[in-house]
């Protein structure tokens, strides 16, 4: 029985005599996660894009905040949190402030936004962008982070200030007035 290398040799034409240069390169197994940040519910959105953590939105309603160790820094649930969270984007900082703000689409047809402070404790109560007549899809900062747009299936995408939208009442039990996109 020859061997691959025998059947290489006799095939390029090169003689059995002659010094052969090999180059082994070892295989690598697939990359693992670094950290893992757990949810009692399915994972429908992540962010990366801004700030040093990673923003999720979950079924459970909550938007969360996580550091790079897998460490849950920060949840944000809107109301009684039970429309799931199925967008979520990070804007840089308002003027003035540090950490950032997390904008995050949900199922009830509502974006809300969050200032959220270095240390990750919510600054502000959350302020609501209403205007989608179904699901809210997609959201995406724009570079700057002084607009945000929010798309869903009612075949609208919305492009907002972040400084707009109205303050979310206390406990979120009032339906909150139609807000108008800019």
């Amino acid at each position: 029985v020859r061997t691959s290398l025998e059947k290489l040799l006799l095939r390029k034409g090169i003689s059995a005599e002659s010094t052969l240069d090999v180059e082994y390169i070892p295989a690598v197994g697939p990359p693992s996660p670094e950290a893992t940040g757990a949810h009692e519910d399915w994972v429908s959105a992540v962010d990366g894009g801004w700030a040093p953590a990673v923003a999720t939105g979950c079924y459970d309603g909550a938007a969360r905040l996580y550091l790079p160790s897998g460490k849950l820094a920060c949840e944000l649930t809107a109301g009684d949190g039970s429309a799931p969270i199925t967008a979520v984007t990070l804007l840089p900082p308002e003027e003035g402030a540090s950490g950032c703000v997390l904008v995050a689409g949900g199922h009830d047809g509502v974006v809300r936004s969050w200032s959220v402070s270095e240390t990750f404790k919510r600054t502000s109560a959350p302020r609501l962008f209403v205007g989608h007549a179904g699901a809210v899809s997609a959201v995406a900062a724009a570079p700057g982070g002084e607009f945000f747009a929010s798309a869903g299936p009612d075949k609208t995408v919305r492009v907002w200030r972040r400084e707009g939208g109205v303050e979310e009442p206390a406990g979120g039990a009032e339906k909150p007035p139609r807000s108008s996109s800019k």
